[in-house]
Parts: structure tokens; sequence; C-alpha cells
């Protein structure tokens, strides 16, 4: 009697959904969804410890100053 060797075949994983969104995006349509602060924050924690979040830098600290004087286009800091 002939036998076959076995075959090992490899599980095909279907390739995560990549989901694009900015975090006040996110934030808002949490906070449609229910008005308990503790929730929104508890659901944001899940996403981050769940998910693999990227954070890009548009989400670098701003520093908003209050003036009355002319803006100066894109200046560079530091000059």
């Amino acid at each position: 009697m002939k036998v076959k060797p076995m075959e090992f075949t490899r599980a095909v994983r279907p390739k995560p959904t990549l989901i694009r969104t900015t975090f006040m995006d996110l934030l808002q349509e949490l906070t449609n969804l229910t008005k308990d602060d503790a929730l929104v924050l508890a659901a944001l924690k899940n996403i981050f410890d769940c998910y693999n979040v990227r954070l890009v830098r548009s989400l670098a600290p701003v520093r908003l100053v209050v003036t009355s004087q002319r803006s100066h286009g894109n200046r560079r800091a530091g000059r």
C-alpha cells in the first residue's frame, strides 16, 4: 500500500482592517453614543490597550496664545 506524504498548509490569516481617523472624530463619536465621561474614557483606554494605535505628529502639544497683534504667517520657532 502506497502512503501519500502529509502536506502542511499554512493557515491564511486575513490582513487586519486599517481604520484611519482623527482622535477628535473618535472622541466625538464616542460622546455621541453616551454622555457618561467615565464610559468614554474606558472605551478609549480599551481601544488603546487592545489595538495597535499609532499617533501622528499632529498630536504634538500646541501653544495657544491670545494676542491682538497681526499674525506673522509661517514663522519658524526660535526666531
